[in-house]
C-alpha cells in the first residue's frame, strides 16, 4: 500500500467516525469542526456562495478585524444555515474572538447562536433563494493554537499572519 493510499484509508476511517459520532450524539447541533455529514448537508441544501471579505490587520496586533458579507442560495428544504466560526478556549487576559452586528436579509440578530465552533442561524430568517449574511467580526492572532496566526521572523524580523479559511 502506497503512502498516498494509506493516507486517503486513514482519512476515510476518521470521515466515518466523526459522522457516526455527529448522527448519534443525540442533537441537532453540529459536531465541532466540519463532520462528514454536515458537509454533504451544506453540498444538498446550499449553492452560490460568495463572499465579500474585508479585514483590518495591524503590525503586533492581538485581534484581526473585519466584516463579512456572504451569499448563499438556499433550497427550500434548508432548515437553518450553519457558519463555521472557532475561537481558542476564553485565556485570562487574552482577548477572544467575537461576531457583532450580525443581519440576515436585512434583520439584526439579537442574539448569536455559537454553537460547537459554528454560528447557527435558523431557518425563521432565511428564505429559498438568495439569502445575504454580514457580520463585523474579531479574531485573536496568537503564536499558535488560533484560526488566526502570527509569524515572526528571526532572520529578517518580518512578521507574517496567516489563516486557513475555507469557505
Amino acid at each position: 500500500m502506497s503512502l498516498k493510499t494509506a493516507s486517503f484509508a486513514i482519512l476515510i476511517i476518521l470521515l466515518n467516525i466523526v459522522s457516526t459520532s455527529a448522527q448519534t450524539n443525540g442533537s441537532n447541533d453540529p459536531g465541532p469542526g466540519v463532520p462528514h455529514e454536515l458537509a454533504r448537508w451544506r453540498a444538498e441544501h446550499y449553492s452560490n456562495v460568495s463572499y465579500d471579505l474585508n479585514i483590518d490587520i495591524t503590525a503586533g496586533s492581538e485581534l484581526l478585524k473585519g466584516t463579512d458579507e456572504i451569499h448563499v442560495t438556499l433550497d427550500g428544504d434548508a432548515d437553518r444555515l450553519i457558519l463555521d466560526w472557532r475561537t481558542p478556549p476564553a485565556a485570562t487576559g487574552k482577548p477572544q474572538g467575537t461576531v457583532s452586528e450580525l443581519t440576515v436579509n436585512g434583520t439584526l440578530v439579537e442574539k448569536i447562536n455559537e454553537v460547537k465552533d459554528h454560528i447557527v442561524i435558523p431557518g425563521t430568517l432565511l428564505k429559498k433563494g438568495q439569502n445575504v449574511v454580514k457580520l463585523n467580526f474579531q479574531s485573536p492572532i496568537a503564536l499558535s493554537g488560533s484560526a488566526v496566526t502570527r509569524y515572526l521572523d528571526r532572520e529578517d524580523g518580518s512578521e507574517y499572519v496567516y489563516t486557513l479559511f475555507v469557505p
